[in-house]
């Protein structure tokens, strides 16, 4: 193995490096972005920006090596890349002398091709790479080596970059402590203070006051004298006052600034919104020994705040209920050959994510997902655009196919978006990841483009096995000479693919673990295996999620479609009375969206005796009706699946929904004066199902089985 030399520099190199003060800090977004496109560029699993230390090489950004930070500077490539003045490409290490017995390449990562871009800093310094790594030999094309070049060019402005707003930080600090040497002037500060607009005051340590100028005492409508000791918080609204102590104990404690807003309630009936800043003053023992500081009336600023920020959610609710209508509400529960349920939230307000479903003919359908580079309005402005974009291409593309009934494929589909929409998206200097899924229910195929999005699963019906489909295309908007092809895989009836957006993977936990494909498979497996209904199986997910990620605001939109298979024969709704196979609802977990159950069974049960059949839809109503008061839940819009099967003389109805089995005392009998709710229901389901059963198919997730005979059985 051959060590590489020290480059001829290595001392102001390591002092540039040390400079930058990036050592050992947390993943920042504008150098995952960079690795995460040369990842795609390249087309390999690995891609990191390396700082070459004294001893080590450390990863700022990482894609592939999860769980790694460093190696040692003797074993690192990149050790080598920084001797040079272009880009270091080893095609295969197993072949290369200086290599081929490194640790890195005979165990753990098996790296065999690696290609590192100097990051050089504008002083000349080169303080590490921009490196991609595969697993197999290869080697970069030229447009591929241009592309890695820019990158690192980027890292190195966003370092330095980096280090610009270190460096304003500490002037601000420095600006920061001459304030406070200049109030620590007693008659100075007093002089000021009478003559100030603003209301001045001073405070000791346990927060009583000590001095007030005539605007404060204005402001708090106080006297001289109510304003000094302790008395003056309680002029302050009584839900701010905690907070208001709060916030002075810690500058007591710690020397930190007091800046607090709260409410002064004024002798009118109205109320001050009051702004107060406050630096500590330090004592001989370098303890804090009193506070000096400023209020000023800021309601008139607060009143337009607030209504500026009402109208803002005012807009994004329209916003989203608009997107959920034209981006999202055209996902059809059922099609024909196929179930489909989605699950979408964004992460601010708006969606970057977009989905179309297309009914070709009769027994073929096609999906597509995106995800915008970005979030929140600009983001669902291009996603709107690029879904428009797609009918009109797939529409035009159809039209032209008519006459010899060959229906356009989907690598031209995208094609055609491709040179539709990358100039424009290159323009506006976005992106969009894409993946096109092309169902034949009667060949039995899938035809997968895949532009950059993450990679689908499908769960086999047979095996239970868990297969990732995915593809090796950019995203649409990068690159313009890109083209894009198509695979086909073998599908089959209740073989089950779900679909996401790289914000349901890249769920990050409180230490930066990201949640992962390995996880969605694992459920997807679970949840295939249960047989469960779909909208179920997702609260499964949306709850793994949430609890994963546990209380940190949701970093990026997030959705969910999964596609279960079915005989394309049937008809798009299969009536449990005309046969054996299932028919599905899915309800909101709320009150008010029960009339629909009550719909559907009145549908189900259409054929039966009458009585029997009111029978079973108030006793299923009441079951409905105590899981959703009963079971609390913490996912918002949880879903309640109900599933409907018949065999020869009765109907099942199921509900399975998220939580812990409802546990309701049944020895108590009905409750007919109404002054309480226990009791009734379950004398209802008693007296008119014959079989009442709670399971849990998969973990945190309940089901009740609810089954009534039919007396004379229904004919076949």
């Amino acid at each position: 193995m051959s060590i590489a030399p020290l480059p001829a520099n290595e001392v102001a190199r390591l002092q540039s490096l040390h400079d930058l003060r990036v050592l050992d800090t947390g993943p920042e977004a504008q150098f995952d972005a960079l690795v995460k496109v040369a990842s795609l560029v390249c087309g390999v699993p690995i891609s990191l920006i390396s700082l070459i230390d004294a001893e080590r090489q450390w990863f700022k950004a990482n894609i592939g090596l999860p769980g790694t930070s460093e190696t040692p500077r003797d074993l690192a490539f990149c050790a080598h890349a920084i001797l040079e003045d272009t880009i270091f490409e080893v095609s295969d290490a197993a072949l290369d002398p200086r290599f081929s017995d490194n640790p890195l390449v005979t165990a753990y990562p098996d790296i065999r091709f690696y290609a590192g871009a100097p990051v050089r800093l504008s002083n000349g310094e080169c303080v590490g790479t921009l490196c991609v790594i595969d697993r197999q030999p290869r080697r970069l094309d030229a447009q591929q080596r241009d592309i890695l070049t820019q990158l690192a060019c980027a890292a190195a402005r966003a370092l330095e970059g980096r280090r610009a707003l270190a460096a304003e930080r500490h002037l601000l600090d420095a600006q920061a402590h001459v304030n406070s040497l200049l109030r620590e002037s007693k008659a100075r500060f007093r002089a000021l203070s009478d003559a100030s607009p603003l209301g001045v005051f001073a405070a000791d340590a346990h927060g009583h006051c000590t001095y007030a100028n005539a605007r404060w005492q204005t402001i708090f409508g106080l006297t001289g004298a109510q304003s000094l000791g302790p008395w003056w918080m309680e002029a302050v609204v009584a839900q701010d006052r905690v907070a208001v102590q709060e916030a002075l104990r810690r500058t007591a404690a710690s020397g930190v600034e007091f800046d607090q807003e709260f409410r002064v309630p004024q002798a009118d009936g109205a109320m001050c919104y009051v702004h107060a800043r406050a630096c500590p003053i330090l004592g001989p023992d370098n303890a804090v020994s009193s506070v000096v500081g400023a209020v000023i009336d800021v309601t008139q600023r607060k009143i337009s705040e607030l209504a500026l920020e009402a109208a803002r959610e005012r807009e994004l609710a329209i916003g989203y209920s608009v997107q959920q209508s034209l981006l999202m509400a055209d996902v059809p529960s059922e099609l024909n050959g196929a179930w489909i349920t989605a699950y979408t939230e964004p992460s601010q307000g708006l969606h970057g994510d977009f989905i179309a479903v297309s009914q070709i003919s009769s027994t073929r359908f096609s999906l597509l997902i995106g995800d915008v580079m970005g979030k929140g309005v600009h983001a669902a402005m291009i996603g709107a655009g690029v879904k428009n974009a797609y009918y009109q291409v797939l529409a035009e593309l159809t039209a032209q196919t008519l006459a010899s009934q060959v229906l356009p494929s989907a690598g031209g589909i995208i094609n055609a978006l491709h040179a539709r929409m990358t100039p424009k998206l290159i323009e506006m200097n976005s992106f969009v990841t894409l993946a096109l899924y092309a169902f034949d229910i009667e060949a039995g195929t899938l035809t997968v483009v895949n532009a950059g999005h993450t990679p689908a699963l499908l769960a086999r019906a047979g095996s239970g096995a868990v297969e990732m489909i995915q593809g090796s295309n950019l995203p649409i908007g990068v690159l313009a000479s890109e083209i894009y092809t198509q695979h086909v895989v073998q599908i089959a009836v209740n073989d089950q693919l779900v679909i996401y957006s790289d914000g349901i993977s890249e769920v990050r936990n409180t230490a930066g673990e990201e949640f992962g494909e390995a996880r969605i498979s694992a459920w997807l497996a679970d949840v295939g295996a249960a047989d469960v209904p779909q909208a179920a199986a997702l609260n499964t997910l949306r709850q793994a999620l949430a609890d994963f990620g546990g209380p940190q605001r949701m970093a990026d939109d997030q959705t969910v479609l999964m596609v279960r298979l079915r005989p394309h024969h049937l008809p798009v709704r299969e009536t449990p009375a005309a046969g054996h196979n299932p028919d599905y609802l899915t309800l909101p977990m709320r009150l008010g969206a029960l009339p629909a159950l009550r719909a559907r069974l009145a549908q189900v049960t259409a054929q039966w005796p009458r009585v029997q059949a009111d029978e079973l839809i108030l006793a299923t109503y009441e079951a409905a009706t105590n899981t959703i008061r009963h079971t609390p839940t913490s996912l918002p819009e949880a879903y309640l699946a109900c599933r409907f099967t018949t065999d020869q003389d009765s109907l099942c109805v199921e509900f399975f929904y998220p939580g812990a089995p409802v546990v309701l005392d049944e020895t108590c009998g009905p409750d007919f004066s109404g002054a309480s709710e226990s009791g009734f229901g379950l004398y209802i389901m008693r007296e008119f199902l014959d079989q009442i059963e709670y399971g849990v198919p998969v973990e945190g997730m309940v089901s009740v089985r609810l089954r009534k005979r039919l007396t004379p059985p229904v004919q076949a």
